[in-house]
């Protein structure tokens, strides 16, 4: 019957694909077999909702898909690969996984069992900093839906996936649409920045043995009407969508029906909800065959709508999108180079005519356009204006590394522009240095965690050169990090939640509103972090923008792959002791983003790196002119 299947599903949809789509259907038609019977097996062990594993026990199957809560008493040995099902465990003494043992009392949730277990058995669990581990990260649903609830028949549904490629795969034909579309509403993460309701469902074991995740169609149809409203388009569902897999009906004929998720706003949210995805049901037998193949045909396009297609118009989109990323880091570093009065905003037509030509001429000849700035002595005062007097705030977090939902440490330091005025900067900037202050808050509820099993943390040194840290309560974060964006800028906090003296000096002190530069090694991690706990530094109205100093840094230096703050540092022959302690970060991430903007502007034009894409990085330099606008999103 699977065979006659088989064929049947062939024939319907090489109507609907393209060669290379036809070709990778052959190829998993080859392994549905072996599929078909691996699920076979999987049905034939009895559901438990609740299974307890007592004394020296071997447990060597793999199939435990429908078992929700795991006990284990005094010691058990499991050798198999798959947890993925198990959300609640417990072990009273040890586990033994694959050769290792796990000494430790556990109660958790299968996700943080996960992340005691070795790296090396872990599929796509990664522990580096702004990885959401727990589905605590993920937004609560007004509509107090639980995860697995079925939904309505008849609903429509696009792949969430699919909808996150909507541009480069239904806008191509029209790269100026395409490129205007992605730009504001896709590239770059704007898209998760979106409110999706997930939902999943799993194909059969014929099509696929992974997940499929949809989101609503009218939440996508929002999507294509704010875009055609603020861009003046006329954007729709795709020709065929029911046939293409973006638009999926889902019917009360006794197939599978989606199943809700979680609601997520960011990636990190999704990855969450994804990483907690329950495992797939049994199949039943209360659908006809029609209903089956169907189903099949239904899933295999949505399958095929979320897949990747290395085709050589792809190449190009994504050598354009890594284009304009360079291009945007390189207005950002000239833009931090205004900010320090390094620079000055000049537009082409404030350029006298000769001087303009002999840039374009440069430019046309392939030599590097420069952050060179010509005119700046580092052992008098900056000639030019402090543009916009900013004041700089540098936020880092750290988490516990089982738990990234418990913030342990914020880390805050400021330069303020004003302090900056008549004073002489010296090479690198490094008298400027001296005018950071640093804060250091630690969460009392947190104060017994430090990370150790990923990274060495260091909560209990905070340098002395920067000041001692002070313990504030889980509740009080975000009165105090919302403290250092609006007037009196920086107030202190003590035990008892008083406020005390100012952070600024008496005379960088204002009423009045000023404006702030947000400054971040790898922000979006860290403003993620400050939106899990209530608080969008980004909403504030005096907040023009981010500065990301990875991103700034691989702009100075060409490079592909974002270096980390200590390297950073170390490159510029800057101290940097006892990193991953937040306070010590922020205030090296600040001393980072003057170093690399008095770097730049002391690069005389003519360097030639190395990089693999210098070329690009050419064109992304001569484009970027004086910096530009400012640009507010992370």
């Amino acid at each position: 019957m699977a065979e006659d299947m088989s064929e049947i599903l062939m024939s319907r949809l090489e109507m609907l694909m393209e060669d290379e789509d036809c070709e990778w259907f052959q190829n998993e038609k080859a392994s549905a077999e072996t599929r078909l019977q691996s699920a076979e097996l999987a049905s034939t062990v009895p559901p438990e909702d609740n299974l307890t594993v007592s004394n020296q026990t071997s447990w060597p199957s793999d199939n435990l898909d429908s078992a929700h809560n795991l006990t284990f008493l005094n010691s058990t040995h499991w050798p198999s690969d798959t947890l993925d099902s198990a959300h609640n465990l417990t072990s009273s003494k040890q586990i033994h996984w694959r050769g290792e043992t796990f000494p430790l009392a556990l109660s958790s949730s299968g996700s943080e069992l996960d992340k005691k277990l070795p790296k090396k058995s872990l599929r796509n669990r990664k522990a580096a900093k702004g990885s959401v581990l727990l589905s605590k990260m993920v937004e609560p649903d007004s509509q107090n839906r639980i995860v697995g609830q079925l939904t309505e028949p008849g609903e429509f549904f696009c792949p969430l996936l699919a909808v996150s490629k909507y541009p480069y795969r239904f806008l191509n034909a029209s790269p100026k649409i395409c490129d205007k579309v992605s730009q504001q509403y896709f590239a770059s993460g704007k898209f998760w920045d979106r409110r999706w309701t997930v939902h999943y469902i799993y194909p059969s074991p014929l099509v696929s043995i992974k997940p499929q995740f949809l989101v609503p169609s009218s939440e996508v149809k929002a999507l294509l009407e704010e875009i055609n409203r603020d861009l003046n388009l006329h954007l729709e569902f795709p020709l065929r969508s029911e046939q293409r897999g973006f638009l999926v009906k889902f019917p009360a004929d006794g197939t599978p029906r989606p199943r809700f998720l979680g609601i997520c706003s960011s990636r990190n949210n999704f990855n969450a909800i994804e990483y907690n995805v329950p495992a797939a049901a049994p199949m039943t037998d209360d659908q006809d065959d029609r209903s089956k193949e169907s189903f099949d045909t239904k899933m295999m396009a949505v399958t095929t709508a979320t897949k990747n297609k290395t085709t050589k118009r792809n190449k190009e989109q994504k050598k354009v999108d890594r284009l304009r990323e360079m291009k945007a880091d390189c207005r950002s570093l000239k833009r931090a180079q205004r900010y320090l009065g390094l620079r000055l905003r000049q537009e082409k037509s404030e350029l006298d005519n000769a001087k303009w030509n002999a840039v374009e001429q440069v430019n046309h000849e392939g030599e590097q356009v420069s952050f060179f700035c010509e005119d700046i002595d580092v052992e008098k005062p900056v000639v030019h204006p402090f543009e916009k007097d900013v004041l700089f705030v540098c936020i880092d977090i750290e988490a516990n590394e089982l738990d990234h939902s418990s913030i342990t440490e914020i880390g805050i330091s400021t330069l303020d522009t004003k302090e900056l005025v008549g004073s002489v900067p010296s090479k690198g900037g490094i008298n400027w240095l001296k005018k950071i202050r640093a804060r250091h808050f630690r969460i009392s509820e947190y104060k017994h965690l430090v990370n150790s099993k990923f990274v060495n943390g260091c909560p209990d040194r905070f340098e002395t050169e920067f000041g001692s840290s002070e313990f504030i309560r889980k509740d009080q974060v975000e009165e105090v990090v919302r403290s250092f964006f609006v007037p009196p800028f920086t107030t202190s906090i003590d035990q008892h939640g008083r406020c005390l003296a100012p952070g600024l000096s008496a005379d960088s002190q204002s009423s009045g509103m000023r404006s702030v530069v947000f400054v971040g090694h790898d922000a979006k991690v860290d403003i993620d972090y400050l939106k899990g706990v209530g608080y969008d530094p980004l909403k504030e109205p005096n907040v023009l923008e981010v500065l990301d100093t990875s991103r700034l840094y691989r702009a100075l230096k060409h490079d592909q792959q974002p270096t980390g703050l200590g390297g950073v540092m170390g490159n510029f022959g800057l101290t940097a002791w006892n990193l991953h302690n937040a306070g010590n970060d922020a205030a090296y991430t600040l001393q980072a983003l003057v170093a690399i903007a008095f770097k730049a502007a002391a690069t005389q034009p003519g360097l030639h790196l190395s990089s693999a894409n210098e070329e690009e990085w050419k064109e992304a330099r001569a484009e970027s002119g004086d910096g530009g606008e400012i640009v507010k999103k992370a």
